[in-house]
């Protein structure tokens, strides 16, 4: 059903592969989110929480950096618990963390993040690119089109970590990508019925969008995109009995915990290109 869709969205969907340490640790941490591209500009939407990672990422790596640098000087273990207690730093406290973009455009001299006000929604833009790497972009439904309760929509990302071109470079006491190993993951894709439309929240899906799914896109079997994953929702559906034991001989169930239904969460359409207008991005939208 989504096969021809899946291949078209693909070719402009990437993921954003992050590595982290935490103080004390040797460890290197991998994680994936997801962009896609609106336009042949290089200017593509992701999840507001995933553009506050890469913000993040340079205050952390930073703040090791002026650590290290004083840690040189010190000579003394009393002196050294001093330091960590003046920069907060506690064995699984996240020191560092580094970002790249996978295939998304031949080189960069940096990039520029727009976040919505509201939502957990965000326009990343690439700068002093000479060719950009991804096929054809986002083409979202006209203004009249609606998503209903009962549409079958697909969604994909990088939720299964597979990339493993990175190290901890002992010498230098960091972390690093490296010119070997597996860049990227393979894209995933998971489909699930629209359950709900919800105006403060956007689309709900019947299915659960995983780790690695968010800021990717959310399609039609025509491959036009709906909507973008941002959450899964946990909804409480009551108790549930336990099972009979031996112990229970009277065959009354013992009830215990809750039932969860884990449901995804998606912005529309709508409150997207409501937000590229607001910037000014040029998108295309499908005739209704």
């Amino acid at each position: 059903m989504f096969a021809d869709a899946i291949e078209k969205v693909t070719g402009y969907t990437r993921p954003v592969n992050t590595i982290l340490r935490t103080y004390g640790s040797k460890q290197v941490i991998a994680s994936s989110a997801t962009l896609f591209f609106v336009n042949n500009q290089a200017e593509a939407l992701t999840c507001k929480h995933v553009t506050r990672w890469l913000g993040m990422a340079e205050q952390l790596n930073q703040q090791y950096q002026l650590f290290k640098q004083e840690l040189r000087s010190i000579t003394h273990s009393a002196q050294q618990l001093a330091l960590e207690k003046k920069y907060g730093y506690t064995n699984g406290q996240v020191v560092q963390m580094k970002t790249t973009f996978v295939d998304c455009v031949n080189s960069m001299s940096g990039f520029t993040c727009w976040e919505h006000p509201d939502a957990d929604l965000a326009l990343i833009k690439f700068h002093g690119f000479e060719k950009i790497l991804y096929q054809g972009h986002a083409s979202f439904p006209s203004a009249s089109t609606t998503v209903r309760p009962g549409n079958q929509l697909c969604r994909i990302g990088f939720p299964f970590t597979a990339f493993n071109n990175y190290r901890y470079n002992e010498q230098q006491d960091d972390i690093e990508w490296t010119p070997t190993g597996i860049p990227s993951t393979p894209i995933f894709p998971i489909e699930g019925m629209v359950t709900r439309y919800l105006p403060q929240q956007g689309i709900e899906m019947s299915t659960p969008g995983y780790p690695g799914h968010s800021g990717g896109p959310l399609f039609n079997n025509q491959g036009t995109v709906t909507g973008i994953q941002t959450a899964t929702r946990h909804l409480a559906l009551g108790t549930f009995p336990d099972q009979v034991s031996l112990n229970n001989p009277g065959g009354i169930a013992e009830w215990k915990g809750q039932a969860v239904a884990h449901l995804g969460q998606c912005i529309s359409h709508e409150l997207i290109t409501s937000f590229l207008k607001d910037r000014g991005v040029y998108f295309s939208t499908e005739p209704s």
